[in-house]
């Protein structure tokens, strides 16, 4: 399935503002370095499956927003 979220990461909701919600993949600790992993037009999130989890496991948090 092409558009799976990748075993180590999450498929969650983000509020950042009243009425503002969007979809984020996001991988490791919560304490972990983050990493922000943003797509340009015409792409979206599902892009950074294989770095999200690669980043996970070298101790990282990584967020990719849709």
């Amino acid at each position: 399935m092409p558009n799976a979220v990748p075993a180590m990461a999450e498929l969650r909701k983000i509020e950042t503002g009243p009425g503002l919600v969007f979809d984020a993949l996001v991988a490791g600790g919560e304490g972990a370095p983050l990493v922000l992993l943003l797509h340009g037009f015409a792409e979206s999130f599902h892009m950074w499956r294989s770095p999200l989890s690669a980043l996970s496991a070298a101790g990282y948090r990584a967020v990719a927003p849709s």
